[in-house]
């Protein structure tokens, strides 16, 4: 099944967190994915463009409705807006 992705939220080296840099991508949760997110899961994003990016889930929290997934390494640059997510 594939997640439209709702929000993307970027952690940058030069805020004054305690997270490593990365970027958090957030989907809506209908009810059946907290069984398939958990850390060291792989998904798939797939671009507007129709190119798949592989990856590898390093956090993950649910948030009532939302789940939010952090990916660390990456920028909102490497997710564009109206990108999707699916669980492999």
């Amino acid at each position: 099944m594939t997640y439209p992705i709702v929000d993307r939220i970027e952690i940058k080296p030069e805020y004054k967190t305690d997270h490593r840099p990365g970027i958090v991508l957030v989907i809506n949760d209908p009810g059946d994915v907290s069984q398939h997110c958990i850390a060291g899961q792989r998904v798939n994003v797939i671009l507007p463009n129709g190119n798949v990016l592989p990856l590898v889930i390093d956090e993950v929290k649910f948030l009532g409705s939302k789940v939010s997934m952090f990916f660390e390494g990456l920028t909102l640059d490497t997710i564009p807006k109206n990108s999707t997510l699916e669980f492999v």
